[in-house]
């Protein structure tokens, strides 16, 4: 903590505290005891303009198309999904309405969802081998 303002010392807005704080040079990183047994007295830049900043990635979320799912991924989140018991399961308003929600809640946050359908019977059954070939 800052003794004269009570803020962490990444967020100090002195530069010269940061610098003390932050190392600078790549031979920081390296302990006083190595750097004198191999009498190393340079001073590397660690920021010396070499490094890139990583890509920004988009943030996509898969959800399954199920009741259960988007009311976890809408508490998840942050927000307060819609839960019908019977009323409303008809016309599928409870899955209508916390999709509106999820995807509201995505776009303040700058992430794309996508809804995977799911099929009722499970996963499609796989193609069976020709075994005896006949």
């Amino acid at each position: 903590m800052c003794a004269s303002y009570g803020h962490s010392p990444a967020t100090c807005p002195d530069k010269t505290t940061r610098q003390f704080r932050e190392p600078q040079f790549l031979e920081q990183l390296i302990p006083h005891t190595l750097l004198e047994q191999y009498n190393v007295a340079t001073a590397t830049p660690l920021y010396s303009g070499r490094l890139t900043p990583a890509p920004v990635v988009e943030s996509i979320l898969e959800i399954p198309e199920t009741d259960e799912a988007l009311r976890a991924a809408v508490l998840a989140a942050g927000g307060k999904p819609m839960i019908c018991q019977e009323k409303g399961k008809k016309e599928n308003r409870e899955l209508t309405e916390n999709k509106k929600r999820l995807q509201k809640l995505a776009d303040a946050k700058g992430q794309k969802i996508i809804f995977i359908a799911v099929v009722a019977g499970g996963p499609a059954p796989a193609a069976k081998k020709n075994e005896g070939g006949k």
